[in-house]
């Protein structure tokens, strides 16, 4: 009889050869042999079935024959998301024309980037209901009403369900100030007291409900005119015989103005009154997810005015240290010390024991679904630069404030709208943002790796510029529709490789100005790269048709000036006259 660490000891002993499969890493992860990184997005590289280990393709070979069962993880703190294509004996160098084929990785949204979706989920109460305005006690109205994320609604009839087109009255959430049990004397001297009160922002106030105790009891001492539709209402909602306060629809109710709890949430998890009070989180309307929360859309219940919640359970954060925690926020501080149009705007923080809710101006989509929704996959060069110079903008605003933004991605470019082919845009999730002065340099590891520079990915020290790599990236994959670089090769060598960063299609239709300006971006050494500025200027930037679209975007908002200027006016000022619109055709009136 042999223990575990003995039957380790004698595997060792002998030459096992490592069974390797294809892997997609989700954590940044190191080759065995030669200590390098794994990069790219899919397919990084290779790892045993058995002790886990991981390789370059290229280094498959080399890999000593000493396999075990044995925890070979580089990176076992975190989750990673394994899909192998069948696994298979590496025994030689792998074929680098079979890897060259499927170099080129389509654009696609990276895992925990979720895109706006609606979740179908049941009703959290249904049944008939009796109510009344409080303006109106004696008109008395019975519906059936239904309480989903988003809504009550009333409807006149019910016969196995109910018809979406014959609603009497919908109630939002969001416009749900107060929630108040009732617990005082009939408002009308011929009916029972109410149960509870439903306060809009219309200043409507809904009597919900009726208090058949207030009648002394059971329905047999009910007066003839409340009886059946009390009946009625209590058979539904509670259980029969026991005709107390409506407390099943009001905490229904109550749980429905709270934010969506998550999976780990307890019983006895601390209510978020302050916020609730304030704002409806839509639940129906997930936003996006990620590692430690989700967003959703909400509505500002006062205003009416839409926003985005980020709703965070503390309880995925690590118990043993706060970093979590404080990483979160230092966005929000980041967030509070900006102030800029092209960058989303921070409403309001809260923090209970359990969750933290971050409240943000809401937009309508992201560059990457933008992208994704056309037919060819890609878009257009005057579309690109637009976008790419808001991006820009905002981006200076940032680096002048001594702010590296440091997760540059189309997910993180939000839209003002997905109908126009020249929406707004904003930079969001400052997650991995940092405070970094000219002369710094950081080296803790941030972002998404396949829009990361490569120092970051090689654990050297970084700066600013490493948002300029990002900006180079994400012209080459909103220009081209895939990722630049192979996944299996270091990122120096493919740089040097025209042929493969550009191949003929579709890059023969780009002009030449826009792979000169991609290629002055993505510079491994850091102070080759154009800053900010420099790339504003480039040429390809450049041209009275970018300054129109520019300018026509600021008139839209009716904001002031950020994206052009007034010597903007005077240089393309022949250009206007010429297109019969004139510089102060396209300045805003003067103030009076």
């Amino acid at each position: 009889m042999g223990t575990e660490d003995g039957a380790c000891a004698q595997s060792s002993a002998f030459a096992l050869p490592h069974t390797l499969a294809v892997h997609n890493y989700k954590t940044l992860t190191v080759c065995k042999v030669c200590d390098k990184m794994l990069i790219g997005l899919m397919k990084q590289g290779l790892r045993c079935r058995d002790c886990k280990v991981n390789v370059h393709k290229k280094c498959a070979a080399y890999l000593p024959l000493n396999c075990q069962i044995a925890d070979g993880s580089i990176t076992p703190s975190f989750d990673q998301m394994s899909v192998s294509d069948g696994a298979s004996l590496v025994s030689g160098p792998t074929n680098d024309d079979s890897l060259h084929e499927d170099s080129m990785i389509p654009l696609a949204r990276l895992p925990g980037q979720a895109s706006t979706r609606a979740a179908t989920r049941a009703p959290l109460a249904e049944g008939w209901m009796i109510h009344f305005m409080l303006d109106q006690p004696d008109r008395r109205l019975r519906h059936y009403w239904i309480l989903t994320g988003g809504a009550i609604n009333m409807y006149n009839e019910y016969n196995d369900g109910v018809n979406p087109h014959r609603v009497f009255r919908t109630i939002p959430l969001g416009e749900i100030l107060f929630l108040t049990p009732y617990d005082g004397p009939p408002v009308h001297p011929s009916y029972p007291p109410h149960c509870f009160e439903i306060r809009t922002t219309s200043h409507l106030v809904y009597c919900v409900a009726e208090n058949l105790d207030a009648f002394g009891g059971p329905p047999n001492k009910v007066p003839r005119h409340a009886a059946g539709k009390a009946n009625a209402n209590a058979n539904m909602w509670f259980q029969a015989g026991a005709l107390k306060p409506v407390v099943i629809p009001f905490q229904a109710l109550q749980q429905a103005l709270q934010p969506p709890p998550s999976r780990h949430d307890t019983s006895n998890m601390e209510p978020a009154l302050q916020f609730t009070e304030l704002y409806q989180v839509l639940s129906d309307e997930t936003l996006g997810s990620g590692q430690f929360g989700t967003v959703y859309s909400g509505v500002h219940r006062q205003s009416g005015r839409e926003v985005a919640v980020k709703v965070i359970a503390k309880d995925r954060f690590s118990k043993k240290s706060s970093a979590g925690v404080e990483t979160l926020r230092s966005e929000v501080a980041i967030l509070q010390s900006i102030s800029h149009n092209g960058i989303i705007r921070l409403e309001s923080m809260f923090e209970t024991k359990d969750k933290i809710f971050v409240v943000m101006e809401k937009m309508n989509g992201d560059m990457l679904e933008m992208i994704l929704s056309q037919a060819a996959g890609r878009l257009d060069e005057r579309t690109t630069k637009f976008l790419i110079m808001q991006i820009l903008c905002a981006l200076r605003y940032l680096h002048s404030k001594g702010i590296a933004h440091c997760d540059l991605k189309p997910e993180n470019v939000l839209l003002s709208d997905l109908v126009t082919a020249f929406p707004q845009t904003k930079l969001c999730d400052f997650g991995y943002a940092r405070f970094i002065g000219d002369a710094q340099f950081r080296k803790t590891i941030v972002g998404t790796p396949a829009y990361l520079a490569p120092e970051v990915l090689q654990k050297r020290g970084y700066n600013k510029s490493l948002d300029m790599w990002s900006v180079g990236v994400i012209i080459y994959v909103t220009l081209s529709g895939t990722f630049p670089f192979n996944d299996g090769e270091e990122i120096s060598e493919q740089i040097q490789n025209a042929a493969f960063m550009f191949p003929a299609e579709p890059w023969k239709q780009i002009s030449r100005s826009a792979v000169d300006l991609i290629q002055r971006l993505l510079k491994v050494q850091i102070e080759e790269r154009l800053s900010t500025d420099e790339c504003m200027a480039h040429e390809w930037l450049q041209g009275a048709q970018v300054y129109m679209d520019l300018r026509k975007l600021e008139l839209r908002l009716g904001c002031e000036r950020y994206l052009t200027t007034e010597q903007d006016d005077i240089r393309y000022g022949q250009y206007l006259v010429d297109q019969g619109l004139v510089p102060q055709q396209m300045s805003p009136p003067p103030l009076i």
